[in-house]
């Protein structure tokens, strides 16, 4: 449809600069959405093996001075680097029937987590406000303890799509940029 009294060039011109509004817009309200992993050091003192018990809990949903109840949705992995006992190991989402449990709002600090298993002699993990902990094989307890502790990793890593279309935005935004400059 052609409008009198514009000429399509100053059209073209509106089209474009709307674009790259809806594309920034578009681009915040993703990367306030979405989640990014945090990894939460788990430290349980061995009553069984030797030394420290070693773990790290992923999750997605974290915030910084709150009490986080973790879900299931929230839940992400949990990797345990081993003793000199128990082999290293990662249990996944898809290896879990339930998580549960919360932490924060201080760290560091002893809180109750329960990764439950899909299937008898899968891996599982608990922990106990009191410190004492525990992860089995499915045929036992593996690694216990009486003492624990949870920490915060130094950071928290985007989502890998957030980055994606972060960069997605950035080359659409610099395209366009590059196009306006050409035409003066």
């Amino acid at each position: 449809m052609v409008i009198p009294g514009r000429n399509d060039s100053s059209r073209e011109e509106r089209v474009k600069h709307l674009l790259v509004v809806s594309l920034v817009s578009l681009a915040s309200v993703c990367v306030m959405r979405a989640d990014t992993v945090t990894e939460i050091t788990f430290t349980g003192v061995c009553s069984d093996c030797k030394g420290d018990a070693v773990a790290t809990l992923s999750v997605t949903g974290f915030s910084l001075g709150t009490v986080f109840d973790l879900t299931l949705d929230d839940f992400m992995s949990f990797h345990y680097l081993g003793t000199d006992l128990t082999s290293p190991f990662t249990i996944d989402k898809s290896d879990v029937s339930s998580v549960s449990g919360s932490l924060g709002p201080t760290f560091p600090g002893s809180y109750g987590v329960e990764l439950v298993p899909t299937t008898i002699g899968l891996r599982s993990f608990s922990s106990l406000a009191d410190g004492s902990w525990g992860v089995s094989s499915g045929q036992g307890q593996d690694d216990f303890g009486s003492a624990s502790s949870y920490s915060l990793a130094p950071t928290s890593v985007p989502e890998p799509a957030a980055m994606q279309l972060m960069a997605l935005v950035f080359l659409a935004v610099s395209c366009l940029a590059r196009r306006r400059c050409a035409g003066f």
